[in-house]
Protein backbone atom coordinates (compact mmCIF):
# COMPACT_ATOMS: atom_id res chain seq x y z
CA UNK A 1 0.00 0.00 0.00
CA UNK A 2 2.87 2.26 0.87
CA UNK A 3 4.38 1.65 -2.43
CA UNK A 4 1.48 2.22 -4.57
CA UNK A 5 0.81 5.61 -2.57
CA UNK A 6 3.85 6.81 -3.53
CA UNK A 7 4.00 5.53 -6.96
CA UNK A 8 1.18 7.21 -7.58
CA UNK A 9 1.12 10.56 -5.24
CA UNK A 10 1.18 12.94 -8.58
CA UNK A 11 -2.63 12.02 -8.86
CA UNK A 12 -2.93 14.30 -5.73
CA UNK A 13 -2.47 17.09 -8.02
CA UNK A 14 -5.85 16.59 -9.97
CA UNK A 15 -9.48 17.56 -9.10
CA UNK A 16 -10.34 14.79 -6.11
CA UNK A 17 -6.80 13.74 -6.14
CA UNK A 18 -6.58 11.90 -3.05
CA UNK A 19 -10.35 9.80 -3.51
CA UNK A 20 -8.53 8.93 -7.24
CA UNK A 21 -5.25 7.99 -5.04
CA UNK A 22 -7.30 5.83 -2.63
CA UNK A 23 -9.42 3.72 -5.30
CA UNK A 24 -7.01 3.03 -7.75
CA UNK A 25 -4.51 1.91 -4.81
CA UNK A 26 -7.25 -0.28 -3.67
CA UNK A 27 -7.79 -1.32 -7.04
CA UNK A 28 -4.40 -2.43 -7.33
CA UNK A 29 -3.78 -4.23 -4.30
CA UNK A 30 -6.97 -6.46 -4.80
CA UNK A 31 -5.26 -7.00 -8.17
CA UNK A 32 -2.23 -8.07 -6.72
CA UNK A 33 -4.49 -10.33 -4.34
CA UNK A 34 -5.92 -12.36 -6.81
CA UNK A 35 -2.78 -12.06 -8.92
CA UNK A 36 -0.91 -14.38 -6.14
CA UNK A 37 -4.09 -16.54 -5.68
CA UNK A 38 -6.00 -15.20 -3.38
CA UNK A 39 -5.12 -16.79 -0.02
CA UNK A 40 -6.98 -16.17 3.02
CA UNK A 41 -3.44 -13.99 4.74
CA UNK A 42 -3.57 -12.46 1.48
CA UNK A 43 -7.58 -11.41 1.50
CA UNK A 44 -6.73 -10.55 5.29
CA UNK A 45 -4.35 -7.88 4.60
CA UNK A 46 -5.76 -6.35 1.63
CA UNK A 47 -9.09 -6.26 3.11
CA UNK A 48 -7.36 -4.34 6.20
CA UNK A 49 -5.24 -1.85 4.22
CA UNK A 50 -8.29 -1.17 1.97
CA UNK A 51 -9.92 0.05 4.51
CA UNK A 52 -7.04 2.25 5.99
CA UNK A 53 -6.68 3.27 2.55
CA UNK A 54 -10.87 4.51 2.88
CA UNK A 55 -9.74 5.89 6.17
CA UNK A 56 -7.38 8.50 4.43
CA UNK A 57 -9.62 9.51 1.20
CA UNK A 58 -12.22 9.83 4.44
CA UNK A 59 -9.47 12.01 6.23
CA UNK A 60 -10.68 9.78 9.70
CA UNK A 61 -8.08 7.49 11.29
CA UNK A 62 -10.04 4.60 12.67
CA UNK A 63 -8.47 2.15 15.58
CA UNK A 64 -6.72 -0.13 13.82
CA UNK A 65 -8.23 -3.51 16.03
CA UNK A 66 -11.71 -1.80 14.67
CA UNK A 67 -10.66 -1.84 11.06
CA UNK A 68 -9.31 -5.47 11.33
CA UNK A 69 -12.47 -6.78 12.96
CA UNK A 70 -14.41 -4.97 10.22
CA UNK A 71 -12.06 -6.51 7.30
CA UNK A 72 -13.27 -9.98 9.05
CA UNK A 73 -16.57 -8.96 9.11
CA UNK A 74 -16.70 -8.35 5.37
CA UNK A 75 -14.64 -11.48 4.38
CA UNK A 76 -16.70 -13.96 6.51
CA UNK A 77 -20.01 -12.11 5.20
CA UNK A 78 -19.04 -12.57 1.48
CA UNK A 79 -17.50 -16.47 1.99
CA UNK A 80 -18.25 -17.68 5.33
CA UNK A 81 -16.37 -21.01 4.96
CA UNK A 82 -13.22 -19.32 5.14
CA UNK A 83 -13.57 -19.18 9.12
CA UNK A 84 -12.66 -23.03 8.72
CA UNK A 85 -9.48 -22.38 6.78
CA UNK A 86 -6.96 -22.66 9.29
CA UNK A 87 -4.79 -19.72 7.19
CA UNK A 88 -7.87 -17.33 7.76
CA UNK A 89 -7.40 -18.33 11.80
CA UNK A 90 -3.73 -18.12 11.90
CA UNK A 91 -3.58 -14.76 10.17
CA UNK A 92 -6.36 -13.08 12.51
CA UNK A 93 -4.83 -14.01 15.64
CA UNK A 94 -0.72 -13.07 15.05
CA UNK A 95 -2.96 -9.61 14.01
CA UNK A 96 -4.62 -9.77 17.10
CA UNK A 97 -1.37 -10.48 19.27
CA UNK A 98 0.49 -8.16 17.31
CA UNK A 99 -2.42 -5.65 18.49
CA UNK A 100 -2.78 -6.12 22.51
CA UNK A 101 0.23 -8.27 23.26
CA UNK A 102 3.03 -5.93 21.72
CA UNK A 103 1.86 -2.58 23.67
CA UNK A 104 2.84 -4.56 27.20
CA UNK A 105 6.46 -5.42 26.35
CA UNK A 106 7.02 -2.10 24.60
CA UNK A 107 10.15 -0.12 25.82
CA UNK A 108 11.24 3.46 25.54
CA UNK A 109 14.61 3.06 23.73
CA UNK A 110 16.00 6.49 22.19
CA UNK A 111 18.84 4.21 19.82
CA UNK A 112 17.23 3.88 16.42
CA UNK A 113 18.78 0.52 15.75
CA UNK A 114 17.97 -0.70 19.02
CA UNK A 115 14.57 0.32 18.98
CA UNK A 116 14.20 -0.97 15.51
CA UNK A 117 15.76 -4.77 16.96
CA UNK A 118 13.22 -4.58 19.86
CA UNK A 119 9.89 -3.84 17.24
CA UNK A 120 10.68 -6.60 15.30
CA UNK A 121 11.92 -9.06 18.06
CA UNK A 122 8.30 -8.43 19.95
CA UNK A 123 6.12 -7.96 16.89
CA UNK A 124 7.55 -11.82 16.60
CA UNK A 125 6.64 -12.81 19.73
CA UNK A 126 3.34 -11.03 20.21
CA UNK A 127 2.33 -12.92 16.77
CA UNK A 128 3.56 -16.40 17.78
CA UNK A 129 2.36 -15.98 21.68
CA UNK A 130 -1.39 -16.12 19.65
CA UNK A 131 -0.98 -18.48 17.13
CA UNK A 132 1.05 -21.21 19.32
CA UNK A 133 -1.85 -22.83 21.10
CA UNK A 134 -3.66 -23.17 17.74
CA UNK A 135 -0.49 -24.32 15.93
CA UNK A 136 0.36 -27.27 18.92
CA UNK A 137 -3.62 -28.11 17.94
CA UNK A 138 -3.01 -28.92 14.40
CA UNK A 139 0.38 -29.88 13.74
CA UNK A 140 1.30 -30.86 17.26
CA UNK A 141 5.31 -29.18 17.18
CA UNK A 142 6.77 -25.87 18.29
CA UNK A 143 9.63 -24.38 16.40
CA UNK A 144 11.71 -23.15 19.12
CA UNK A 145 13.98 -21.03 16.76
CA UNK A 146 11.08 -18.87 15.15
CA UNK A 147 13.02 -15.59 16.68
CA UNK A 148 15.80 -16.40 14.88
CA UNK A 149 14.17 -16.92 11.62
CA UNK A 150 12.38 -13.83 12.36
CA UNK A 151 14.88 -12.07 12.60
CA UNK A 152 16.37 -12.61 9.34
CA UNK A 153 13.53 -13.46 7.21
CA UNK A 154 11.19 -10.47 8.04
CA UNK A 155 13.62 -7.81 6.82
CA UNK A 156 14.70 -9.84 3.54
CA UNK A 157 11.06 -10.41 2.37
CA UNK A 158 10.48 -6.43 2.38
CA UNK A 159 13.24 -6.19 0.57
CA UNK A 160 12.42 -8.66 -1.66
CA UNK A 161 9.22 -6.96 -2.14
CA UNK A 162 10.34 -3.75 -3.24
CA UNK A 163 13.08 -4.80 -5.50
CA UNK A 164 10.49 -7.39 -7.04
CA UNK A 165 8.19 -4.65 -7.87
CA UNK A 166 11.11 -2.28 -8.86
CA UNK A 167 12.39 -4.97 -11.35
CA UNK A 168 9.16 -5.15 -12.77
CA UNK A 169 8.84 -1.54 -13.78
CA UNK A 170 11.76 -1.93 -14.84
CA UNK A 171 11.18 -4.48 -17.68
CA UNK A 172 8.61 -2.53 -18.72
CA UNK A 173 11.21 -0.16 -20.63
CA UNK A 174 14.39 -2.15 -20.58
CA UNK A 175 16.39 -5.45 -20.05
CA UNK A 176 16.99 -5.90 -16.41
CA UNK A 177 20.85 -4.57 -15.27
CA UNK A 178 23.06 -8.21 -14.33
CA UNK A 179 23.96 -6.69 -11.07
CA UNK A 180 20.28 -6.56 -10.36
CA UNK A 181 19.42 -10.06 -11.58
CA UNK A 182 22.38 -11.56 -9.72
CA UNK A 183 21.72 -9.48 -6.23
CA UNK A 184 17.92 -11.03 -6.32
CA UNK A 185 18.93 -14.70 -7.32
CA UNK A 186 21.97 -14.21 -4.71
CA UNK A 187 19.90 -13.03 -2.15
CA UNK A 188 16.95 -15.40 -2.32
CA UNK A 189 19.55 -18.32 -2.55
CA UNK A 190 21.05 -17.60 0.67
CA UNK A 191 17.37 -16.85 2.34
CA UNK A 192 16.53 -20.57 1.56
CA UNK A 193 19.66 -21.61 1.85
CA UNK A 194 19.69 -20.45 5.87
CA UNK A 195 15.46 -21.50 6.40
CA UNK A 196 16.81 -24.88 5.08
CA UNK A 197 19.73 -25.29 7.85
CA UNK A 198 17.30 -23.62 10.84
CA UNK A 199 14.88 -26.50 9.44
CA UNK A 200 17.47 -29.05 10.26
CA UNK A 201 18.26 -27.72 13.65
CA UNK A 202 15.86 -30.83 14.78
CA UNK A 203 17.43 -30.19 18.58
CA UNK A 204 15.25 -26.54 18.29
CA UNK A 205 11.90 -28.52 16.91
CA UNK A 206 9.89 -29.48 19.89
CA UNK A 207 7.34 -32.53 18.51
CA UNK A 208 4.86 -34.88 19.84
CA UNK A 209 3.02 -32.05 21.41
CA UNK A 210 -0.92 -32.47 21.76
CA UNK A 211 -3.21 -30.56 23.15
CA UNK A 212 -7.04 -31.29 23.19
CA UNK A 213 -9.96 -29.22 21.78
CA UNK A 214 -10.66 -27.78 25.58
CA UNK A 215 -6.84 -27.43 26.29
CA UNK A 216 -6.86 -25.25 23.44
CA UNK A 217 -10.07 -23.25 24.56
CA UNK A 218 -8.66 -22.66 27.69
CA UNK A 219 -5.48 -21.77 26.33
CA UNK A 220 -7.26 -18.64 24.52
CA UNK A 221 -9.44 -18.23 27.59
CA UNK A 222 -6.81 -17.61 29.53
CA UNK A 223 -5.07 -15.42 27.24
CA UNK A 224 -8.10 -13.73 26.72
CA UNK A 225 -8.24 -13.28 30.78
CA UNK A 226 -4.67 -11.66 31.04
CA UNK A 227 -4.73 -9.05 28.56
CA UNK A 228 -8.35 -7.97 30.05
CA UNK A 229 -6.75 -8.27 33.48
CA UNK A 230 -3.82 -5.75 32.04
CA UNK A 231 -5.90 -3.62 30.59
CA UNK A 232 -8.49 -3.23 32.92
CA UNK A 233 -6.42 -3.15 36.13
CA UNK A 234 -9.63 -4.78 38.19
CA UNK A 235 -8.78 -7.42 40.79
CA UNK A 236 -11.52 -9.96 39.58
CA UNK A 237 -9.66 -11.34 36.55
CA UNK A 238 -6.82 -12.56 39.01
CA UNK A 239 -9.12 -15.39 40.59
CA UNK A 240 -10.49 -15.80 37.09
CA UNK A 241 -6.78 -16.58 35.43
CA UNK A 242 -6.08 -18.40 38.48
CA UNK A 243 -9.10 -20.93 37.88
CA UNK A 244 -8.85 -21.05 34.18
CA UNK A 245 -4.78 -22.12 34.83
CA UNK A 246 -6.10 -25.20 37.38
CA UNK A 247 -8.38 -26.08 34.63
CA UNK A 248 -5.87 -26.27 31.86
CA UNK A 249 -3.41 -28.15 33.89
CA UNK A 250 -6.19 -30.85 34.71
CA UNK A 251 -6.85 -30.68 31.11
CA UNK A 252 -3.15 -31.26 29.99
CA UNK A 253 -2.80 -33.51 33.00
CA UNK A 254 -5.69 -36.05 31.51
CA UNK A 255 -6.51 -35.02 27.79
CA UNK A 256 -3.35 -36.50 26.74
CA UNK A 257 -4.00 -38.96 24.08
CA UNK A 258 -4.38 -42.51 24.55
CA UNK A 259 -3.17 -43.21 20.69
CA UNK A 260 -6.93 -44.71 19.84
CA UNK A 261 -6.71 -46.91 16.18
CA UNK A 262 -7.85 -44.15 13.79
CA UNK A 263 -7.86 -43.47 10.29
CA UNK A 264 -7.06 -40.04 8.68
CA UNK A 265 -7.01 -38.43 5.20
CA UNK A 266 -3.79 -36.69 4.63
CA UNK A 267 -3.24 -34.05 2.40
CA UNK A 268 -0.44 -34.76 -0.27
CA UNK A 269 -0.36 -32.96 -3.18
CA UNK A 270 -0.74 -34.15 -6.29
CA UNK A 271 -1.60 -38.01 -4.31
CA UNK A 272 -3.88 -39.79 -2.47
CA UNK A 273 -2.83 -40.69 1.23
CA UNK A 274 -4.99 -42.46 3.46
CA UNK A 275 -3.10 -43.21 6.90
CA UNK A 276 -4.37 -45.52 9.50
CA UNK A 277 -3.05 -46.34 13.17
CA UNK A 278 -3.96 -49.78 14.06
CA UNK A 279 -2.73 -51.19 17.22
CA UNK A 280 1.13 -51.09 17.46
CA UNK A 281 1.21 -50.77 13.50
CA UNK A 282 0.87 -47.52 10.79
CA UNK A 283 -0.76 -48.65 7.52
CA UNK A 284 -0.12 -46.55 3.99
CA UNK A 285 -2.85 -46.56 1.46
CA UNK A 286 -1.62 -45.07 -1.53
CA UNK A 287 -0.82 -45.92 -5.36
CA UNK A 288 2.20 -43.08 -5.27
CA UNK A 289 5.33 -44.74 -4.71
CA UNK A 290 7.05 -42.11 -3.34
CA UNK A 291 4.59 -41.55 -1.13
CA UNK A 292 6.11 -43.57 1.31
CA UNK A 293 9.26 -40.70 1.96
CA UNK A 294 6.25 -37.89 2.24
CA UNK A 295 7.30 -35.07 5.21
CA UNK A 296 3.43 -35.45 6.35
CA UNK A 297 3.93 -39.00 7.30
CA UNK A 298 6.11 -37.90 9.66
CA UNK A 299 3.54 -36.20 11.69
CA UNK A 300 1.53 -38.73 12.02
CA UNK A 301 4.95 -41.12 12.89
CA UNK A 302 5.92 -38.72 15.72
CA UNK A 303 1.94 -38.77 17.13
CA UNK A 304 1.43 -41.96 17.34
CA UNK A 305 5.05 -42.61 18.25
CA UNK A 306 5.37 -45.28 15.41
CA UNK A 307 8.58 -45.73 13.47
CA UNK A 308 7.30 -47.96 11.05
CA UNK A 309 4.82 -48.12 8.40
CA UNK A 310 3.32 -50.78 5.63
CA UNK A 311 2.68 -49.29 2.28
CA UNK A 312 -0.58 -51.16 0.68
CA UNK A 313 -2.35 -50.00 -2.68
CA UNK A 314 -5.10 -47.68 -2.37
CA UNK A 315 -8.54 -49.85 -2.67
CA UNK A 316 -11.90 -48.92 -4.30
CA UNK A 317 -13.96 -48.82 -1.13
CA UNK A 318 -13.05 -49.61 2.81
CA UNK A 319 -16.07 -50.57 5.55
CA UNK A 320 -15.65 -48.18 8.31
CA UNK A 321 -17.95 -49.38 11.14
CA UNK A 322 -21.59 -49.04 9.82
CA UNK A 323 -20.11 -46.14 7.54
CA UNK A 324 -18.67 -47.16 3.82
CA UNK A 325 -16.38 -44.97 2.54
CA UNK A 326 -16.26 -45.23 -2.13
CA UNK A 327 -13.01 -43.83 -3.44
CA UNK A 328 -13.76 -42.21 -7.38
CA UNK A 329 -10.49 -41.72 -9.08
CA UNK A 330 -9.80 -41.15 -12.35
CA UNK A 331 -10.59 -44.37 -13.41
CA UNK A 332 -14.23 -43.73 -12.62
CA UNK A 333 -16.54 -45.11 -14.91
CA UNK A 334 -19.81 -42.57 -15.64
CA UNK A 335 -23.00 -45.37 -14.92
CA UNK A 336 -21.17 -47.51 -12.79
CA UNK A 337 -23.66 -48.86 -10.26
CA UNK A 338 -22.24 -48.98 -6.62
CA UNK A 339 -24.03 -49.60 -2.97
CA UNK A 340 -24.97 -46.42 -1.28
CA UNK A 341 -21.75 -44.83 0.69
CA UNK A 342 -22.07 -42.67 3.59
CA UNK A 343 -18.43 -40.92 2.76
CA UNK A 344 -17.33 -40.24 -1.18
CA UNK A 345 -13.63 -39.36 -2.03
CA UNK A 346 -12.69 -37.84 -4.49
CA UNK A 347 -9.38 -37.68 -5.83
CA UNK A 348 -6.66 -37.26 -9.17
CA UNK A 349 -9.49 -36.02 -11.13
CA UNK A 350 -11.85 -38.20 -11.85
CA UNK A 351 -14.83 -37.49 -14.62
CA UNK A 352 -17.15 -37.38 -12.07
CA UNK A 353 -21.19 -35.42 -12.78
CA UNK A 354 -21.47 -34.87 -8.73
CA UNK A 355 -25.39 -33.80 -9.99
CA UNK A 356 -26.24 -37.22 -11.62
CA UNK A 357 -24.81 -38.82 -8.83
CA UNK A 358 -26.67 -36.77 -5.92
CA UNK A 359 -29.70 -37.54 -7.66
CA UNK A 360 -29.86 -41.20 -6.87
CA UNK A 361 -27.53 -41.19 -3.78
CA UNK A 362 -26.73 -38.69 -1.12
CA UNK A 363 -23.61 -39.02 1.15
CA UNK A 364 -23.53 -37.46 4.94
CA UNK A 365 -20.05 -36.21 3.18
CA UNK A 366 -17.48 -35.82 0.12
CA UNK A 367 -13.87 -35.40 0.46
CA UNK A 368 -11.70 -33.52 -1.81
CA UNK A 369 -7.95 -34.05 -1.31
CA UNK A 370 -4.80 -32.71 -2.88
CA UNK A 371 -4.74 -34.96 -6.03
CA UNK A 372 -7.55 -32.85 -7.85
CA UNK A 373 -6.14 -29.40 -9.17
CA UNK A 374 -8.50 -26.39 -8.53
CA UNK A 375 -10.50 -26.25 -11.15
CA UNK A 376 -12.34 -29.39 -10.63
CA UNK A 377 -12.59 -28.30 -6.82
CA UNK A 378 -14.32 -25.19 -7.73
CA UNK A 379 -16.68 -26.90 -9.87
CA UNK A 380 -17.47 -29.57 -6.95
CA UNK A 381 -17.39 -27.05 -4.60
CA UNK A 382 -20.19 -25.03 -5.94
CA UNK A 383 -22.00 -27.82 -6.64
CA UNK A 384 -22.05 -29.73 -3.39
CA UNK A 385 -22.88 -25.84 -1.50
CA UNK A 386 -26.33 -25.41 -3.85
CA UNK A 387 -26.96 -29.40 -3.11
CA UNK A 388 -26.01 -28.84 1.06
CA UNK A 389 -23.98 -31.57 0.71
CA UNK A 390 -20.93 -31.31 3.63
CA UNK A 391 -17.36 -31.60 1.86
CA UNK A 392 -14.10 -31.39 3.31
CA UNK A 393 -11.07 -29.85 1.06
CA UNK A 394 -7.68 -31.02 2.60
CA UNK A 395 -6.23 -28.26 0.96
CA UNK A 396 -8.06 -25.66 2.99
CA UNK A 397 -9.14 -27.38 6.03
CA UNK A 398 -6.24 -29.99 6.35
CA UNK A 399 -6.27 -33.30 7.31
CA UNK A 400 -9.82 -35.49 8.01
CA UNK A 401 -9.87 -37.32 10.80
CA UNK A 402 -12.44 -40.37 10.09
CA UNK A 403 -14.02 -40.34 13.54
CA UNK A 404 -17.70 -39.83 13.70
CA UNK A 405 -17.39 -36.11 15.95
CA UNK A 406 -15.28 -34.54 13.52
CA UNK A 407 -17.49 -34.50 10.56
CA UNK A 408 -20.96 -35.09 12.21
Amino acid sequence: MLLFRFLLSPLRLLPKGDLLLSLTVISLLWGYAFFVGASPSVLHAVTLFSAIQLGHAAQRKLPTAYLVLLSMVILLFVSPRLILQLGFQLSYLAVFGILFLLPIFQLNISFPPLRWFWSLTLVSLAAQIAVAPLSIYHFQQFPALFLLSNWVVLPLMGAFLYLGFGSVIWLLFSPLPQVLVKLLDSSVYQLNLFVQWVNQQEAFFFSNLYLSKLSLLLCYLLLTGLLLGHYSKKSGWFYYNCSVTLALFYSLWTGFPQKQDSLWLAHRYGGTLLVEKKQQQLFVYTNDSLAGKDFTLGQYHRYFGLKDKVILPLKNSYQLGQQQLLVIDGAWIEGYETSPASIILLCNNPKFNVERYLKKQRPQIVLIDGSNTPYYIERWKQTLTEEKIPYHITAEQGAFNFNRETWE
